[in-house]
Parts: C-alpha cells; structure tokens; sequence
C-alpha cells in the first residue's frame, strides 16, 4: 500500500466514471460522471459532473482539500438552478444555501 500512496499524481488529472447502483431489491441503474483533479501546492481541488441519466446532468459536486488540518474541507453540490453546501462532517451549524444569479 506504501507504493500506491508514494507514486506521483501528477497536477491535474481527468477520468471517465461509470457508475452501476444496484438496489436491495435487485434494480439497477447506470450513472456516468467526468472528474477533474488540480493540485495546487499541497491543497487538492476536485469536482464531479453528472454526464447520465438525464434528470442529473449537469449536478456536479465540487470538493476542496486543504493539506492544513486546521482548515476544513469544503464540499458542495452545484445544481440547477441551486447550489448548496455539504458539510464533510456532522455539524450543529446552519448550512449554507444560495440560487446562483
């Protein structure tokens, strides 16, 4: 596991995700996304769009990871035509929610 975690991402990164959900009941259901990946120093930004089924694209989730533990990380869901926060943890705080203009 030491070689995977030390090998070298690189500074930015595109992947292709194929999503199969299967259900207790047997049901499944396709779903496809494209990632994107930037480092930037040690902070790493990564976002998620929604390609397939058609009632979900263009949802992303966006993602940003600070390499400083005291800062939080900042997760949030981008739809239309709303966008909210997620937090990356429980939190007795309000959660912060706007329609872009």
């Amino acid at each position: 596991m030491s070689t995977v975690d030390a090998r070298d991402e690189g500074v930015t990164q595109k992947s292709r995700i194929h999503f199969l959900l299967t259900d207790r009941q047997g049901r499944s259901r396709e779903q496809e996304a494209v990632t994107l990946r930037r480092y930037e120093g040690d902070d790493k930004k990564q976002v998620l769009f929604y390609r397939e089924p058609s009632n979900i694209r263009g949802t992303a989730f966006l993602t940003y990871d600070y390499a400083t533990p005291s800062a939080t990380t900042i997760s949030g869901c981008i739809c239309r035509p709303r966008a909210r926060r997620a937090a990356s943890r429980p939190r007795t705080g309000a959660t912060i929610s706007w329609a872009p203009t």
